[in-house]
């Protein structure tokens, strides 16, 4: 499957799941009692830190719904934390030396893969999570199946990845070869221009061409 159509799946899931909000929201908004719970609910939750009780009891279907729209919330944060990057890095922000600009590509870089790798452990729970709510239907075999199939895809995906981040976060800050050559042609043309502050007039002149 390309990446093109990994994210139309995506963005088909993620609007099959808004379509049932809407629905819930629809409920609520006909019914003065339920939209003034709701309204209190959110309040609460904001503002004081806690959950309003609610009279009903929750059936087998809203659990399940609760637990995959809150676990689909997750790798959606972390979906947009990973395109929030794209922009970062399109955007350099106004730095004093350019060796600056190489330390903020550096730590765009460490970030996106540790959001990756948070991606990866949020889509292997979240299938999980999944396969475990089907553990006593007869279709348990067949969604175990599929859930396995995605958390391989999802692992063989973004093993390489891991990797470097795992390597990064354990043995060494990360590192890349252009990277450093570019700190290093920032340091060596900083120290030129610091060098013919100290020269002759008649000889900076002769510096000049190394600097430009």
């Amino acid at each position: 499957m390309s990446i093109n159509n990994k994210i139309e799946s995506y963005e088909k899931y993620r609007e099959k799941l808004l379509n049932i909000v809407y629905k819930i929201a629809i409920d609520i908004s006909e019914s003065e009692e339920k939209n003034t719970k709701f309204n209190e609910s959110i309040i609460n939750e904001i503002f004081f830190k806690k959950s309003t009780p609610i009279d009903k009891k929750n059936s087998t279907e809203d659990i399940f719904f609760i637990k995959v729209a809150d676990g689909f919330k997750e790798i959606s944060i972390s979906f947009q934390r990973l395109k929030d990057l794209e922009v970062y890095i399109s955007h350099s922000p106004v730095l004093k030396r350019p060796i600056e600009k190489a330390d903020y590509l550096r730590f765009l870089i460490e970030n996106y893969l540790y959001e990756i790798y948070i991606l990866k452990e949020r889509l292997n729970k979240y299938t999980k999570k999944i396969m475990n709510s089907y553990i006593e239907d007869k279709r348990y075999i067949s969604i175990r199946k599929d859930c396995n199939l995605l958390s391989n895809m999802v692992e063989k995906n973004l093993e390489n990845i891991i990797s470097i981040r795992g390597k990064h976060t354990h043995e060494a800050r990360y590192s890349d070869k252009d990277i450093d050559r570019l700190v290093s042609l920032f340091l060596y043309q900083e120290y030129l221009n610091e060098m013919k502050k100290h020269l002759p007039n008649t000889e900076r002149s002769d510096y000049s061409k190394f600097s430009k």
